[in-house]
């Protein structure tokens, strides 16, 4: 779940950063986002598993 959150909110740092630049978010960031928000979502529909052996 972390990696999810930090991904996405590194995404967002990187369009806020280069601010040089027209656009927005463009499709490349809009497929990592969707991937990192994935992953996010993933991670807490785990945590109430538990550290139990498979």
């Amino acid at each position: 779940m972390a990696i999810g959150a930090l991904g996405t909110l590194a995404i967002f740092a990187i369009d806020v950063i280069d601010v040089g630049r027209e656009g927005g978010i463009g499709p490349i960031q809009t497929v990592g986002l969707v991937i990192m928000v994935s992953l996010a979502l993933l991670g807490l529909t785990l945590i109430p598993l538990g550290d139990d052996p498979a």
